[in-house]
């Protein structure tokens, strides 16, 4: 059950919503697809009801992006952090020239005080619409809160955290990457940077905290920051292979297939990776990212 606060805050999206469902040419079909979509638990059920709802609403994408919207929401109050912000990745790509479902993102995000992944949205946003001064003052003001709410988390006393600062001395320190920020910005790719960023951030969060938020995050980051440094598009199976002999890194499919299945889990799953896997995985991206350096400069 939802709570009050959440169901009063929801309530404009959702008669908002039902107000544009209602008035659909096909809204006898729409109503109940959609009343089994916001409530199913099987993945494949769910995949065949969005490839339904999306034939339906081919020319309508808005009714989509509202109803993509309001998923997200609800998942992010069910605690499924991972599967809300790939709902929400696709939600903002339905009509990718539209500033608005962005800023609706970015504003759940912050409400909720969910800075790295409303930082991630924002450079994205950014990236799409360069005059937009509210996003390049939002994104601003994210970052830098961010190493603020990183030392401070919600929820975690002064007391407690100093006893697990000190609890967490013995985690071995993970290696530097400078190297990465001294070289020209034309070697890796500008949309890298970020999800590159956030996955360290997260990774380290992983190692001192049992928030398993910062375990799923982590996965996300890393496979997006592989994924844009590789530039592969749409399925991630798609193009790898071209892609990895063109950069010499064919001894990497395995490893990248077994990430991609992992990020699939955490996504529709809701599974949480030991962090043993998360070393690993780490390792991977640390590892690829050096060779593609050393490629691209060597």
């Amino acid at each position: 059950m939802y709570n009050d606060d959440f169901m009063s805050s929801m309530t404009p999206q959702i008669t908002t919503f039902i107000s544009s469902l209602e008035t659909h040419p096909r809204a006898t079909e729409l109503i109940p697809l959609v009343e089994q979509l916001l409530n199913v638990e099987d993945f494949s059920v769910e995949s065949q009801l969005v490839a339904i709802l999306l034939d339906i609403c081919v020319d309508n994408p808005a009714l989509i992006t509202e109803l993509w919207l309001l998923r997200g929401t609800i998942l992010l109050e069910e605690g499924l952090l991972t599967r809300a912000v790939t709902t929400f990745w696709e939600a903002v790509h339905l009509q990718p020239e539209v500033p608005t479902p962005w800023d609706q993102v970015i504003a759940v995000f912050i409400q909720r005080e969910e800075l790295i992944h409303a930082s991630f949205f924002l450079t994205k946003a950014q990236l799409l619409f360069p005059d937009n001064e509210d996003f390049t003052s939002l994104l601003l003001q994210v970052s830098q809160q961010i190493p603020i709410t990183l030392r401070n988390p919600l929820g975690v006393s002064h007391e407690r955290r100093n006893n697990h600062e000190q609890s967490s001395s013995t985690i071995p320190p993970i290696e530097s990457n400078s190297s990465i920020l001294d070289n020209p910005p034309d070697i890796f790719p500008v949309t890298f940077h970020n999800p590159w960023k956030m996955m360290q951030e997260c990774f380290k969060a992983s190692l001192s905290s049992a928030n398993q938020k910062d375990q799923q995050s982590f996965v996300t980051y890393a496979h997006s920051a592989i994924r844009e440094l590789l530039g592969l598009d749409g399925n991630f199976r798609d193009g790898l292979d071209q892609v990895l002999i063109r950069l010499q890194l064919t001894d990497y499919k395995q490893p990248l297939m077994r990430m991609n299945h992992i990020r699939n889990r955490v996504a529709h799953a809701n599974y949480i990776p030991p962090k043993k896997e998360l070393r690993k995985l780490h390792n991977l991206v640390q590892e690829i990212v050096h060779q593609y350096e050393l490629r691209h400069t060597g």
